[in-house]
């Protein structure tokens, strides 16, 4: 006979959905079942969904520092849970408990620092550039970047639109280049133990020499550096073997244009060591590691590595995917209508681009909430990112979701792609005169502005 009460563990870990409640119940004999991830006070039909994986709520995967206890689940080691650091709150009636959306549970949840405010605190703790504190673990930290985000979110009221503000700062994620790596192929596989030379693809700067480090870790790489000493090397002293090469983000692909590119010497950039033959370029096989990719940024280097006819390249599977293309613009990739250079040049509709947070699913986020945000970012996000002047006659003035329309929520904990929506990472003035307003950034870019060929980078 099953237990009609439940037990809500409140993870602390980023490897289970940024904090979300976790819902168990008891079954049979004591064992333990979880239902799935919740976010309580959002939805009152978690109860009935379906049942997932059986498992203990304590295992090395799972750390869980709050306890919400029903009363009529007996047999719980509850002594050992508080002795091992969990706090318990007893409940009568858990399923009215979690359902009425109380001031009380709000109250709980706030104690417990597990209301949305304190997840959107512990997310941007983990963004260590601009003005926000690494790793905010105490509570002034904590006071400093509630009072960041907060401040972020009043920007909204000059629109009338305060709601989304929360909305967009409760959707950020801030991904930690330590976790994709551990994630990546480079983390989980044996293969890639003790490396001659580990590359990364533009440059030692935050992004690169952040990498290196983090994969270190699981390769020991002798030797490390930027693409082009990487080619170099092997060319000359193991020509046989595979070069890796790491990235974080493979958003437009436009990057990965740029520093082939410079590797031939067609095109300048400061990163990027110019080989001394650009024959040289296929002499090696080259797997590449993306942390995130997009279908756009894949259909992109896949065009780019045909066009050049560089069949020594080969792409390894990402820990995070992004899907933007609709069915039609996927199928013109796929058919050789659309190339690189519609992307590049911005030639591809934006009926046929689906901004990735505009498909986000979460239980609060509902159809009202995703048009509401939709129309203030079509409104007035075009106005913080114009279309690079560089392009040839592309088709859109502006990009209000960020670069060629991916309208990413995510960024990285050293730096904010041109791909996330320009309301997190752009700052400034921005409108026609007598219609300005100022904006301040919320995780603000932070890539370092080398050249003017890096200006625009995306």
């Amino acid at each position: 006979m099953r237990a009609e009460a439940a037990l809500v563990f409140a993870a602390r870990d980023d490897a289970l959905a940024n904090g979300d409640i976790q819902l168990w119940r008891q079954i049979g004999t004591g064992a333990l079942q979880k239902k799935r991830n919740i976010q309580p006070a959002d939805q009152d039909d978690w109860i009935e969904t379906k049942w997932e994986n059986a498992c203990p709520p304590a295992s090395d995967s799972y750390f869980a520092t709050y306890l919400f206890h029903a009363k009529d689940v007996k047999k719980v080691k509850l002594d050992v849970l508080r002795k091992s650091g969990v706090r318990v709150s007893s409940i009568e009636n858990i399923r009215t408990y979690f359902t009425k959306q109380s001031k009380e549970l709000k109250r709980s949840l706030s104690d417990a620092q597990l209301s949305w405010q304190d997840q959107a605190v512990d997310n941007l703790g983990h963004f260590r550039h601009g003005h926000h504190i690494a790793n905010s673990g105490g509570g002034s930290d904590r006071g400093k970047n509630w009072e960041i985000i907060d401040t972020w979110i009043r920007q909204f009221d000059q629109f009338g639109a305060r709601s989304v503000g929360e909305a967009l700062a409760r959707l950020l994620l801030v991904q930690r280049p330590e976790v994709l790596v551990a994630e990546s192929e480079i983390g989980t596989s044996s293969h890639y133990q003790q490396l001659p030379f580990l590359a990364a693809l533009s440059g030692l700067g935050k992004s690169g020499g952040v990498l290196l480090q983090n994969a270190s870790k699981y390769t020991r790489q002798q030797a490390s550096g930027c693409i082009g000493a990487g080619i170099s090397w092997y060319v000359k002293n193991s020509p046989s073997e595979t070069l890796n090469v790491i990235e974080d983000g493979l958003w437009t692909g436009f990057e990965f244009f740029k520093v082939l590119d410079a590797l031939e010497g067609r095109k300048f950039h400061a990163a990027i060591q110019t080989l001394d033959d650009p024959r040289q370029l296929s002499a090696v096989q080259v797997r590449l590691h993306f942390l995130v990719s997009t279908d756009i940024g894949i259909a992109t280097l896949k065009s780019i590595l045909q066009e050049r006819k560089l069949t020594n390249f080969e792409l390894a599977p990402s820990p995070r995917y992004i899907n933007v293309l609709s069915d039609v613009a996927r199928g013109k990739f796929q058919s050789g209508e659309y190339s690189y250079l519609d992307v590049i040049h911005d030639r591809i509709p934006s009926s046929e681009i689906m901004p990735a947070i505009l498909s986000e699913q979460r239980p609060w986020l509902n159809d009202a909430m995703r048009m509401a945000i939709a129309k203030l970012i079509r409104e007035k996000g075009g106005l913080l990112y114009p279309v690079p002047s560089k392009l040839v006659q592309p088709r859109h003035e502006a990009w209000p979701f960020g670069a060629s329309f991916i309208g990413s929520h995510m960024v990285f904990a050293h730096s904010s792609p041109r791909a996330a929506l320009p309301f997190y990472w752009k700052s400034g003035v921005f409108g026609e005169r007598g219609k300005q307003f100022k904006w301040k950034a919320l995780v603000p870019e932070t890539v370092e502005i080398v050249d003017a060929s890096a200006r625009e980078s995306f």
